[in-house]
């Protein structure tokens, strides 16, 4: 597993000690709300460091939750994902945005994925050496331990969001999402888009590590989020989840990974 890997000497210095789960957060808004989240319960978060010369990794004090972000797509989004293995780090948690396809969404659902489709390039690479030629992947079954969690009440019982469990597409084009592309991507089943989750999880399945992942819906066909008030309440629950959920399966009991695969 580790031969084709870039030094990491070479490409920004070892992490003193190895973190035991890493958060990664495409976009400034996402790490930056993460961030506040672990600071509102007194988490010491040690000084950023440079990663790949291109973004940062804060690691807690005791070491044991590393935040990393922002990157964008799936080429850097699995570097920084290879640059961690390397280190050692053997689970993961994506907390991203997806665009809602279809009219069953509002902008700041949560989607806890179930399937990735690859409609990007990085895919490819994970899936040969693997010897499978589908780009439809099933989520990892450890990301049903991440789904409980959040669908028994541990999210704010009186929050106005739905909670969805469906089909992400990963594309590198997403100025080029035309109405024909849509249409065939939701005929293949998917009902959200993003640029990095199927690349994610393959380069995941190829290293044999953990990768669970948790969306906030950014836009739909109707109505852009971006910058609204709910995208931020919806990531700022959903990063306040995240955190309970790490305390829960890897703080308190050091002993219990998230059920690599």
């Amino acid at each position: 597993m580790g031969e084709h890997l870039l030094d990491v000497q070479r490409v920004g210095g070892s992490i003193p000690s190895t973190p035991t789960i890493a958060i990664l957060t495409p976009g400034f808004l996402i790490r930056d709300i993460f961030l506040n989240q672990l600071k509102s319960r007194s988490i010491t978060i040690n000084s950023s460091k440079r990663l790949l010369s291109a973004t940062n990794y804060y690691a807690t004090a005791d070491n044991k939750l590393l935040v990393t972000g922002p990157f964008m797509g799936a080429p850097f989004a699995v570097a920084i994902l290879e640059e961690l293995v390397k280190r050692g780090i053997r689970e993961f948690i994506l907390v991203s945005i997806a665009g809602g396809l279809g009219d069953s969404f509002q902008v700041g659902d949560y989607i806890l994925p179930t399937t990735a489709i690859s409609d990007e390039g990085t895919s490819a690479n994970y899936l040969q050496d693997t010897g499978s030629t589908s780009h439809a992947m099933p989520a990892q079954p450890s990301q049903n331990i991440l789904n409980q969690f959040i669908l028994s009440a541990k999210i704010e019982p009186n929050s106005a969001f739905g909670i969805h469990r469906t089909t992400i597409a990963s594309t590198d084009a997403p100025y080029r999402e035309i109405p024909e592309k849509i249409y065939n991507l939701m005929r293949r089943g998917a009902r959200t888009i993003d640029m990095e989750y199927s690349a994610l999880l393959s380069a995941a399945n190829f290293h044999k590590v953990s990768l669970q992942a948790v969306f906030a819906v950014s836009d739909v066909a109707a109505e852009s989020g971006f910058a609204s008030r709910k995208l931020k309440q919806a990531l700022t629950q959903i990063s306040s989840a995240v955190i309970d959920f790490c305390r829960d399966s890897v703080f308190e009991n050091e002993n219990t990974p998230l059920h690599r695969p």
